[in-house]
């Protein structure tokens, strides 16, 4: 339960700065701006279905309740976290077909490598002796 005081406390905060709570938010966002652009903050290490149904949740309450910066706030963050899902499901999706490729790549080398093998060591040696043969039969002749 909350004591008169601490009401009162709050309300006067609320009072003397009516956007209370925005400075925080715009410190907390420069800060993740900055720590993304350094690369030691990696989202994806964070954001879930979960997450992303929350903040959602978020912006609906905020709506509702009349605080429209807020709201506008968390849509524009929701759609940064789905365009950043988008582009790491693209990104994975691009690595398992390079990855595939690859494979392929590899493996009609080595399909090409055993049939030129195969031409150079039993195919070749036998046309080889097959025309020595017939030679000899045309000499006979």
């Amino acid at each position: 339960m909350v004591s008169a005081s601490n009401h009162n406390r709050t309300t006067s905060l609320n009072e003397s700065n009516p956007k209370h709570g925005e400075g925080i938010e715009n410190n907390e966002k420069a800060a993740n701006d900055g720590l993304l652009k350094s690369g030691k903050f990696d989202p994806s290490k964070f954001i879930s279905e979960d997450f992303l149904q929350i903040l959602n949740e978020h912006r609906k309450n905020c709506e509702r309740e009349g605080k429209l910066e807020q709201a506008t706030m968390a849509r524009k963050r929701l759609k940064e976290l789905r365009i950043f899902e988008e582009e790491k499901r693209k990104e994975e999706t691009y690595g398992r077909h390079r990855q595939e490729m690859e494979s392929l790549e590899n493996a009609h080398i080595a399909e090409i490598a055993e049939l030129k093998n195969k031409w150079n060591n039993i195919i070749l040696p036998q046309n080889e002796n097959e025309a020595a043969l017939i030679e000899m039969e045309l000499k006979k002749k």
